[in-house]
């Protein structure tokens, strides 16, 4: 009986390395029966005859690999990547872009997905944020009348050609 303890790469997300309710590590833990497996954030304790917790950790690194360079795991990838085979990758077709850790950000709604679209055909657009966020020259009565005639330079009445209402 040994005990190694494992540390994992900072680049690694642990909430998905772990998976909900330490699921993935339940499936790692059930590949390998005869080793005991503790984890505590970045750092795993492994209690098992020598040659268990070599396999182990083996398998574990290729786990933590695939997970920094995707981001995401499930059971099945875990097994896949166990028995030595090339899990599949699913492209996502609505993707905007991969975030700070390599978190997939896809378009969800179908506005945002209209969006992308629309960007995929064109070189330009503009797109408004949520209500109010295009200044006060949207229409009667402007909202920042008090406030522009304090601070007249922040106002986007007197920046753009006033529309109806707007002074």
């Amino acid at each position: 009986m040994s005990e190694q303890i494992i540390e994992l790469n900072d680049q690694v997300d642990t909430a998905t390395l772990y998976g909900v309710n330490n699921q993935n590590i339940l499936c790692l833990k059930n590949m390998h029966p005869k080793v005991r497996v503790v984890a505590r954030g970045y750092v795993l304790k492994a209690t098992g005859a020598d040659e268990e917790v070599a396999a182990f950790e083996q398998d574990l690194r290729k786990v933590e690999q695939f997970c920094i360079e995707h981001n995401t795991l499930t059971e099945e990838i875990i097994i896949e990547l166990i028995k030595g085979e090339a899990p599949q990758v699913f492209q996502h077709d609505n993707l905007i872009l991969h975030g700070v850790n390599g978190k997939s950000i896809l378009a969800r709604t179908a506005h945002q997905q209209k969006l992308l679209h629309d960007y995929q055909k064109n070189d330009l657009l503009f797109a408004g944020g949520p209500a109010g966020s295009w200044g006060c020259w949207c229409g009667p009565p402007c909202r920042r009348t008090r406030w522009w005639r304090r601070r007249a330079s922040a106002c986007a009445c007197l920046r753009f050609p006033p529309r109806t209402g707007c002074r």
